[in-house]
């Protein structure tokens, strides 16, 4: 049995996603004249954005978290979502299965978790700098037995932000799902809420309490926060890290991602 070694399987994570960042972005077209809007992601934090991609941008999000829960142990990677902007107000979502690794008391498990496709529609502004979208999705059972529900899982999260001011602004979600869980369904509520930072010179902070409430299950409650670099107008980097507020919960986890977006056509 191989070692399981988190810190050299993230090691080699983060130089895939970078050159396949790279590469992507070398075929991307000359920079339009046009003036947009620095790319906006729906990761590292759990609270989606409430706007969605640019119409004809091919936005890709990519990333790793490796977590630690009581003696259970787990890397998943690559965190790949792609994102389509349809319409001005409409986007579609395909999220990849991430390839896990999980040890437990001396035994490894590995395998791929399901697919997820969905989309997102942005409503607002709804009027006094408010944003707000709504995202209907659902998980199909792509993935091996230790990693998938062995279900079509539904979901939708309504998703809304504000700027407070040139520098602060506040985001947050109300997520509902119906996972399968020991073959049964689990219905579960989700709400986050996130303040956001702009530390100057591209860096970015935030601060985020997410709270989850489920019918077969009692409630969980994490702190989480982080940073993103913006390294050009369409492509952004991220680490984040975070931990459990009670016992329901992972102790900790931590990540990095790196997100970047082209125009098709």
């Amino acid at each position: 049995m191989s070692r399981f070694s988190p810190f050299g399987f993230a090691t080699h994570m983060l130089l895939i996603l970078s050159l396949a960042s790279f590469k992507t972005a070398a075929f991307a077209q000359a920079p339009l004249q046009e003036k947009r809007e620095p790319i906006t992601t729906d990761r590292p934090d759990f609270t989606e954005a409430a706007i969605v991609v640019p119409r004809h941008y091919l936005q890709i999000e990519n990333g790793f978290t490796y977590q630690s829960s009581r003696r259970v142990y787990s890397l998943s990677g690559p965190e790949t979502l792609f994102r389509y902007g349809v319409a001005d107000r409409f986007e579609m979502r395909l999220g990849l299965p991430d390839y896990n690794r999980q040890r437990t008391g001396g035994l490894t498990a590995t395998g791929f978790s399901d697919l997820y496709l969905g989309a997102k529609y942005q409503i607002g502004p709804c009027g006094n700098g408010w944003e707000l979208s709504v995202i209907p999705a659902m998980f199909l059972p792509t993935g091996q037995h230790d990693f998938s529900s062995g279900g079509i899982d539904p979901e939708i999260k309504l998703c809304f932000s504000r700027d407070l001011s040139p520098k602060w602004d506040v985001s947050g979600m109300f997520y509902g799902s119906l996972p399968t869980e020991n073959g049964r369904r689990n219905a579960t509520l989700q709400t986050t809420l996130s303040f956001g930072w702009d530390l100057g010179r591209k860096w970015r902070m935030f601060n985020e309490y997410a709270g989850t409430f489920s019918r077969h299950a009692g409630p969980q409650h994490l702190y989480h926060s982080g940073f993103t670099y913006l390294i050009h107008e369409d492509m952004q980097f991220d680490v984040h890290y975070g931990y459990g507020l009670n016992n329901n919960v992972p102790q900790s986890f931590v990540g990095a991602g790196l997100s970047f977006r082209f125009k098709t056509h």
